[in-house]
């Protein structure tokens, strides 16, 4: 990709942060220079805040796809399995409420010794903002901020995260 392109691509980003387009080609761009990580987790912070039935959703899992990174139809990252939605479908809501809180706080506990995951702090935050802890929400993104801070990358992905899930992303 030529500078110029980048820039404009960049440009687009800024007036409109959440642009499915222009992260598409950034992170295209990213993984053509070899840093396949990076342009993994561009791709996978905007299906994780993609509605279900975004258009482009399928060309962004084939992206992933192609840098080495299986995806399952709907599915970003290590989620739960089909069983495991079976099975929490199948619990009384106490139950179900008790088993997903209890998901969320091992994903919680993860964090304090993984914390350089960014697809983790997204599931974390959103799963708060879910669960209506939005105060929960708000503390896991200032500490994946802290995580990031000697990463303008991947603190710029959680900030326009946090932005696009209603949260003060400054």
């Amino acid at each position: 990709m030529t500078a110029d392109a980048r820039a404009a691509f960049n440009q687009a980003i800024a007036l409109q942060p959440a642009d499915p387009k222009a992260r598409l080609f950034l992170a295209i761009d990213l993984a053509q220079q070899g840093k396949t990580d990076e342009a993994r987790q561009t791709l996978e912070a905007q299906l994780a805040i993609a509605p279900k039935d975004a258009p482009w959703r399928g060309v962004y899992q084939n992206a992933l796809a192609s840098l080495g990174v299986p995806q399952e139809a709907g599915k970003v990252g290590n989620g739960p399995s089909q069983a495991d939605i079976d099975a929490a479908a199948a619990l009384g809501s106490q139950d179900r409420l008790a088993m997903i809180e209890g998901m969320v706080a091992g994903l919680a506990e993860k964090l304090k010794t993984s914390p350089d995951d960014i697809g983790n702090w997204q599931k974390l935050i959103r799963s708060y903002i879910v669960l209506n802890r939005k105060d929960d929400a708000s503390k896991a993104f200032e500490d994946a901020q802290g995580a990031f801070k000697g990463d303008p990358e991947k603190l710029r992905v959680i900030r326009d995260f946090a932005k696009n899930l209603g949260l003060n992303a400054s």
